[in-house]
């Protein structure tokens, strides 16, 4: 009995200094040398090159300067062209008569810029990694419209339709510009080129609250409703940058 006490105690103080040797060290990640970077947005240039259309064109300038193995500050300037078309005809005319046909023009010209302040998180020393992201934004938004009413008369020594010389052509416009601020949350997946460069395709969903800044009518009775203010919740798409680091 004795001896069996006599080599418990023993066990008990040797089996901690034992285990101590064998703990894994905490693995310290170093600051690198360069923590500056800039980046661009090769989203149009990606869908040009694939033989694509941009849904809605999307520019970006970023600087992130890196305070943490694993985190950054960001900055960004964002320029987005989310409808654009000009002097697109209706496929039907909008009146027509003997002599003469009238086609419905259209215009639009939707576009918004804004600049975000923020910080991600990704891995430290990997040659890829997964990043996770929070900016605050405030921005400026426009939508303009416009309606041109063109008539075309039927020629009849040509048999030809060309612009009508008798009835002058008719047009409306509007302007309506927001601002707006909000938030967003950003995944993606980066990697790194070489020491210099690194890709990252990202995925930016966001939540912006927007107020109605000025109005502008050619004529005031196409104002139907007014602007309001509105909450809304944009997926938005997913984006390739590249990064130089400095």
């Amino acid at each position: 009995m004795i001896r069996h006490l006599i080599l418990l105690a023993t066990w008990l103080l040797i089996a901690p200094s034992l285990s101590a040797q064998y703990d894994n060290e905490p693995v310290v990640f170093n600051m690198p040398e360069k923590v500056n970077s800039i980046g661009v947005s090769l989203t149009p240039a990606i869908v040009t090159v694939m033989n694509g259309t941009p849904v809605i064109s999307r520019y970006s300038l970023m600087y992130k300067r890196q305070v943490k193995p694993n985190r950054s500050w960001r900055f960004q300037v964002n320029f987005e062209d989310r409808e654009f078309y000009e002097e697109e005809r209706n496929d039907s005319p909008v009146s027509w008569s003997d002599t003469t046909i009238t086609f419905q023009y259209d215009s639009r010209n939707y576009y918004n810029i804004d600049v975000r302040f923020g910080t991600e998180w990704f891995k430290a020393d990997q040659k890829s990694s997964m990043t996770y992201g929070v900016d605050v934004l405030v921005g400026f938004w426009s939508e303009f419209d416009r309606e041109r009413m063109r008539p075309f008369y039927l020629d009849p020594e040509f048999e030809v339709y060309v612009p009508s010389p008798f009835i002058a052509e008719t047009f409306t416009e509007q302007t309506i510009t927001y601002g707006y601020a909000g938030f967003d949350f950003s995944i993606g997946q980066k990697l790194y080129i070489n020491e210099n460069f690194n890709f990252m395709i990202r995925w930016t969903p966001e939540v912006l609250y927007l107020w109605p800044m000025s109005e502008t009518y050619s004529d005031e009775l196409q104002r139907s409703t007014a602007p309001s203010s509105e909450l809304t919740f944009r997926l938005r798409g997913i984006e390739g940058l590249l990064h130089y680091t400095f």
